[in-house]
């Protein structure tokens, strides 16, 4: 499995923002986390993620505890939120440009679109089975927030 999640609780004062939901994502699986704003999803991405402490409950990636082993996890997690956390002026493109340029990735455009996070207009028209022209690329890339795991 990669992801599992048992009883998970965060609390931000009075409010539950996630209140003892339980899941398991298994290796290859492609699932859509969905629910109305203020349902919890952001929160419980940044618990599995390790960027945030949970108040109950387990998160799991690749069978490893976030919170016994945060730095194990995250080097499995790649995690870039909707709205980046550092540079909220860049659009999710140029920020994993930019990123890539930091850390001194060759070759990035080619690997940024290759490994599937940011989806050229051909690409992306390949995996719809639709014209070129057809797809529109949206105007800050991405909608949501992209994860990636590797175990």
């Amino acid at each position: 499995m990669s992801i599992e999640v048992k009883d998970l609780v965060k609390i931000y004062g009075e409010q539950k923002a996630v209140d003892t939901i339980s899941f398991r994502v298994n290796k290859a699986e492609i699932v859509g986390f969905l629910g109305p704003n203020g349902a919890g999803k952001s929160t419980t991405m940044k618990i599995i993620t390790g960027y945030l402490g949970q108040d109950g409950g387990q998160a799991f990636v690749c069978g490893i505890d976030v919170n016994e082993h945060p730095l194990e996890t995250k080097k499995k997690i790649g995690y870039l939120p909707e709205a980046n956390p550092l540079y909220p002026d860049m659009y999710v493109r140029e920020y994993l440009d930019f990123i890539a340029g930091v850390h001194g990735v060759g070759g990035k455009k080619e690997k940024i679109e290759a490994e599937g996070l940011m989806p050229g207009p051909k690409l992306l028209a390949q995996r719809l089975q639709v014209k070129e022209d057809e797809v529109v690329e949206m105007e800050h890339g991405l909608p949501a927030a992209t994860s990636r795991w590797t175990c």
